[in-house]
């Protein structure tokens, strides 16, 4: 469902002896909440992430701090889970050790998943 959608349906339940029962179900489609952060130790870490589709779906993956690298996206099957290995490189003492990981899926969503990340 995409965030912000509503979907409205009804069900129904029989019994002889009280005869018929029907109730609306109404939903309302949230956007993922923000994760983290995941800390990114000597260098480097992961962050879990699901396909949450029913079909195969290609991700794209960015990152706010050029400290923290990052492989550019990939294809993952219908519900299935992968980790986004992330890395982290101190270039002279990086004094923000903090960043924002982006995953989208623009055929699917325009609906981003974002997890922090935290070099320790």
């Amino acid at each position: 469902m995409i965030p912000g959608a509503r979907a409205h349906a009804q069900r129904g339940a029989r019994a002889r002896a009280a005869g018929v029962y029907e109730c609306p179900l109404t939903a309302r489609g949230l956007p993922p909440r923000p994760q983290g952060p995941f800390d990114v130790a000597r260098g480097a870490g992961s962050v879990p992430f699901r396909n949450v589709f029913h079909v195969a779906a290609d991700f794209c993956y960015a990152l706010d701090n050029p400290a923290f690298s990052v492989r550019a996206g990939e294809a993952l099957p219908a519900k299935k889970s992968t980790a986004i290995a992330v890395g982290f490189k101190d270039a002279g003492g990086a004094a923000v050790r903090t960043a924002r990981l982006t995953v989208t899926c623009p055929a699917r969503t325009p609906t981003p998943w974002v997890s922090y990340l935290r070099a320790v």
